[in-house]
């Protein structure tokens, strides 16, 4: 496949693919609207409707300009398409473990438990080929966008085995964690305004102890971010251990006895804050359950990777540190 050819499809498929988000986000906006929201709906369900709309038409915003930037051969669009095929790997793949392992669901009063069978069987085919799909588009963009010859087709050659995203020296994974810390640092305040708790350790923290550590994580992660960005070592530091410490959170939050029933009384007592009728929350207990292990599937591949590659790009920042000392 010519270099040209490959990258006009990828920007068609993000294309396509960002307009059809944008119209699934527009019409979660309508469905949430006074209009679409039936009179019984439960308040927290409104929450859930517009962090949804809001999530579609942010991704298909950024889709739509990677894609455009793509046919205009933009540098930017090829490191955004790297980015993006980044999250939908470490998303999608947990994601579709998490979905095979899901129980079938028994419906009470079925008066046609084979034809629910069917349905299930069904549905659980498309959702799984739907995975499959995102993960294979995602992993072929790894590859292909990485390719010396698709650098080279973007932003000229490049020194053979290099991993730099421009000129200041900063690896492509070391840019794409630090705006990793940056863009989930602007999800804090929405945690909040729906009165998060904060889940660390096996332990909970509500009210103004969640209020303090959340501002502080948030403040924290933008700081890193920020200093990821610069090169800067002793953010990479701070970014190794601010991982590790998430990693052996999320294993306690799961290992540890009793850390089970204290996950399922706060995740109660959230939804009761938000409006969850008592009906919503009685099944609690066992959904939780199977959501905390989905959970850990989901955080420690995205807590390890960025770990990892802090660890593995240390050269990086020693060089920074050395120009900017030489600079100097």
């Amino acid at each position: 496949m010519k270099p040209s050819v490959g990258v006009g499809i990828s920007a068609t498929i993000a294309l396509l693919g960002s307009i059809a988000t944008l119209f699934i986000g527009v019409s979660t906006f309508l469905v949430d609207s006074p209009a679409g929201t039936p009179e019984n709906q439960p308040v927290y369900m409104r929450y859930i409707v517009f962090f949804s709309g809001i999530l579609f038409v942010s991704f298909a915003a950024w889709g739509i300009a990677s894609g455009v930037g793509l046919f205009r051969r933009k540098e930017w669009a090829r490191l955004s398409v790297i980015v993006f095929a980044v999250i939908l790997v470490v998303t999608a793949v947990p994601g579709l473990i998490s979905f095979l392992l899901m129980p079938t669901p028994t419906i009470p009063h079925d008066t046609d438990p084979d034809l629910s069978k069917v349905l299930f069987v069904s549905m659980h085919i498309f959702t799984a080929l739907s995975f499959g799909i995102l993960i294979s588009v995602s992993i072929f963009w790894l590859w292909f966008f990485t390719k010396r010859d698709i650098r080279e087709l973007f932003r000229g050659a490049q020194t053979v085995g290099d991993e730099l995203s421009h000129a200041s020296g900063r690896p492509i994974s070391i840019s794409i964690i630090g705006w990793y810390s940056l863009i989930t640092a602007c999800f804090f305040p929405l945690m909040l305004w729906l009165h998060f708790p904060v889940y660390l350790f096996g332990f909970i923290a509500k009210g103004l102890s969640a209020i303090c550590i959340l501002l502080a994580i948030c403040a924290f992660q933008i700081g890193i971010g920020i200093g990821l960005l610069k090169l800067r070592a002793s953010a990479r530091i701070l970014s190794i251990v601010y991982f590790a410490i998430l990693i052996i959170s999320t294993l306690a939050g799961v290992l540890i006895p009793g850390s089970q029933a204290r996950f399922d009384a706060a995740k109660a007592e959230m939804m009761m804050n938000m409006g969850a009728p008592s009906k919503a929350i009685e099944g609690t207990p066992s959904a939780v359950h199977s959501t905390k292990w989905s959970a850990l599937a989901y955080t420690l591949p995205i807590f390890g990777v960025q770990l990892w590659l802090l660890i593995k790009n240390k050269e990086a920042f020693k060089a920074a540190s050395l120009q900017s000392e030489s600079s100097n």
